[in-house]
């Protein structure tokens, strides 16, 4: 298996894992991105680690009906790697990926440069705090 397969094949089976598993609701949202589209939001604390300054968990939305998002039609799921740096109160997203019903991966976007931003106000970043910064 060349390594860019096997790449995308852990990282799929990572992302179904993560949907699949015992995940921590955080809160119902809308998508404004998406027309207001319903989902739900939820952190694996099974994926929790610090590394650096950064504390890093997956953070799952499900939506109530597939969406297009990315340019793809029929998003059920997105599936993010968020990292906070508690300490000077920033975060980045390292990961995307985008799964459709049966959990196959439409979207697969990785950001290994991803600048430090600011949270925003009553944004589901800002619930995922407090389970990261303690």
């Amino acid at each position: 298996m060349k390594k860019t397969s096997a790449v995308l094949f852990i990282v799929t089976l990572l992302a179904s894992a993560a949907c699949a598993g015992d995940l921590t609701f955080i809160t119902r949202a809308a998508n404004d991105a998406l027309g207001g589209a319903q989902y739900n939001a939820y952190i694996d604390l099974s994926t929790k680690h610090m590394d650096g300054t950064y504390t890093s968990v997956k953070l799952i939305s499900i939506y109530d009906q597939p969406v297009t998002a990315g340019g793809f039609k029929g998003v059920k799921k997105m599936v993010n790697t968020f990292e906070i740096d508690c300490g000077r109160n920033v975060k980045r997203v390292l990961y995307i990926g985008f799964l459709d019903s049966n959990d196959k991966l439409i979207v697969d976007q990785a950001y290994p440069n991803a600048q430090d931003e600011g949270f925003g106000q009553g944004t589901v970043d800002t619930l995922v705090k407090p389970y990261l910064c303690k």
